[in-house]
């Protein structure tokens, strides 16, 4: 018997990991147990038959030995948790592969990658406690500098961790803090996060839950508590008297509300606007052709300018920072202008080649460096309208959106 493929170590236990190995010496029944290397319990045994390449998944196993839950004990410091990983010993006959370190996640991490969905800029409330998780296979330190009335006090801590290190921050430990600046080496990759403390508000709910990295993200939600009552009212007449029957029923709802929500719409516009520019460089391609014409490299090289900013746009618009609203609002307006301007009017400077020359001269036909070009079809106008016809919607959305995050985050008695 000999294993074929195993899970890699530190890979994520709630996708599909399997271990295939060969039957070598062709055995009729095997048995395959599975085992939890830090207890030594069973976790399960399999019996496979008449197969000469079994395959095991071992997914739903770990994700009944996942225990990631908010760790809620300790001071402010930093911790390794064994309850935020699962080990599994898989062995068959006398065989075994070798012990495997999982994490509750279902997409790979980095070593020295903190495991958090959330921006790396947060709010804490001066009662309220965090945590930063971080994918380390050796050795964790932590650099805690707290800022109480303008002075600030530094902190140090480590920790030896073999697959994930955890930050708890306890702000009732330092009465008076304004903010907090965490500097994080895993692995001797750094990250830094940084909290403001901000006034909790009334009736708010600080909820925590397991996200796709396999760490822990907690956050203070606005509360909207809604009731209704539906009353009805029945008259019952008998035959020498009658009466009133009422029934009333009552229904409460409780709406929290996401100051993180918007990045989702946004990056969907986002990609639309960069979407409709590749079509529209797309067609001076197929301008080119009609015309065979030679577009000149330094021409290739300078048109990449004009997705700068759609990738700044979506890199921040996946590490959820505020800057993205604006940032994908001025995509919109510059983008679309910028195409609008040279071919509607002139371009500021004549770096364009052919399209130096407006659409409209390009239809009646003008003399470039001795080779006559001409024609403008319906198809070049609609791939240029269609740039501000999109541009102009995600730049309302993105204010619209820039405006709704910072009530929601009022609302929370939180400030972007």
């Amino acid at each position: 018997m000999s294993f074929y493929k195993i899970p890699q170590n530190y890979a994520p236990g709630f996708v599909p990991q399997r271990y295939t190995f060969i039957n070598d010496a062709a055995a009729a029944t095997l048995t395959a147990r599975l085992t939890d290397t830090r207890t030594a319990e069973s976790v399960a045994e399999l019996v496979l038959r008449d197969l000469w390449m079994p395959e095991i998944d071992v997914s739903a196993f770990l994700r009944r030995m996942a225990a990631a839950l908010p760790f809620e004990t300790g001071a402010t410091g930093l911790y390794a948790p064994t309850t935020r990983t699962m080990t599994l010993s898989l062995a068959i006959g006398s065989d075994k592969a070798p012990d495997r370190i999982f994490l509750p996640a279902t997409r790979e991490t980095r070593s020295g990658e903190p495991l958090t969905s959330l921006p790396e800029v947060r709010l804490i409330g001066a009662e309220e406690t965090d945590e930063v998780s971080v994918h380390c296979r050796t050795q964790c330190s932590a650099l805690l500098t707290a800022t109480c009335n303008g002075i600030p006090t530094q902190r140090t801590y480590g920790v030896a961790a073999e697959g994930v290190a955890l930050f708890r921050l306890a702000a009732a430990e330092f009465p008076d803090a304004e903010a907090f600046d965490l500097h994080l080496t895993a692995d001797g990759v750094e990250s830094h996060f940084r909290y403001e403390v901000a006034e909790t508000p009334a009736g708010s709910r600080r909820l925590a839950w397991l996200n796709e990295a396999g760490g822990i993200d907690r956050y203070t939600f606005p509360l909207t508590e809604e009731r209704r009552y539906e009353i009805e009212r029945r008259r019952l007449l008998l035959e020498e008297s009658g009466y009133t029957q009422t029934e009333a029923v009552g229904e409460e709802r409780l709406r929290i509300g996401s100051a993180y929500e918007p990045a989702a719409v946004l990056e969907k516009w986002n990609l639309v606007i960069l979407g409709a520019a590749l079509l529209h460089d797309a067609d001076h391609i197929r301008q080119a052709i009609r015309w065979r014409y030679k577009i000149p490299m330094q021409l290739w090289i300078i048109n990449l300018a004009v997705y700068v900013l759609p990738t700044v746009a979506e890199f921040l618009l996946k590490n959820k920072r505020t800057s993205s609203f604006l940032t994908v609002a001025a995509n919109g307006i510059v983008t679309s202008a910028a195409f609008l301007k040279v071919h509607l009017f002139k371009p500021t400077t004549d770096i364009w080649g052919a399209w130096n020359y407006n659409y409209f001269k390009l239809a009646r036909g003008v003399w470039h460096e001795g080779q006559f070009i001409k024609g403008i079809d319906w198809i070049d106008w609609a791939l240029l309208l269609d740039l501000p016809a999109v541009a102009i919607p995600a730049c309302m959305t993105a204010i619209k959106k820039r405006k709704e995050f910072k009530q929601n985050l009022l609302e929370a008695g939180e400030e972007a």
